[in-house]
């Protein structure tokens, strides 16, 4: 019944599988598990910024970048506690942060957002180009710019002095 031993930001794919195990827990209460929260920045920040604001302190307490949305995960925290947490994991007010927000907090809605999301890591390495080894990727030989030689500079002379 301890919470997960992992905390802060982690790849869609491992955060996926650290929800979905703790969503699928037996032993803890049936929707008292967490809360899932969708996050969109303001149109001024990116994601990834918004992302270096975030410092999650307890353990099962997860963080991860989908397209332009944070998705955060707090184990074992209420709704009506959600305001409170948040001040807490963001540096600056989260109001000022991002413009809307999505809460999961029933078991089954977090199961099956969170196989929405791993079927976006799927697609994405779907439509990523496969490189295949019949195809070797075209190199030229990158041509070099002369390299430089060093020269002695005598501060304080006209270069036109001759030294005695």
């Amino acid at each position: 019944m301890e919470p997960l031993q992992e905390r802060g930001f982690l790849p869609l794919e491992a955060f996926c599988q650290s929800v979905t195990r703790l969503v699928s827990n037996p032993l803890l209460p049936e929707n008292g598990k967490g809360l899932l929260v969708a996050l969109r920045p303001v149109p001024e920040l990116k994601a990834t910024q918004a992302l270096t604001l975030c410092k999650p302190r307890r353990f099962g307490d997860l963080v991860t970048q989908v397209d332009e949305r944070l998705y955060l995960f707090l184990s074992s925290c209420r709704f009506n506690d959600l305001d409170t947490a948040l001040k807490f994991i963001f540096r600056l007010p989260h109001d000022e942060i991002f413009t809307n927000r999505m809460v999961w907090y029933e078991d089954l809605q977090i199961q099956s957002e969170i196989r929405q999301m791993t079927d976006k890591v799927q697609t994405a390495w779907r439509d990523a180009p496969a490189t295949s080894a019949a195809e070797p990727a075209a190199t030229e030989p990158v041509e070099k710019a002369p390299r430089r030689e060093p020269r002695n500079i005598t501060l304080g002379k006209d270069p036109g002095e001759e030294t005695q």
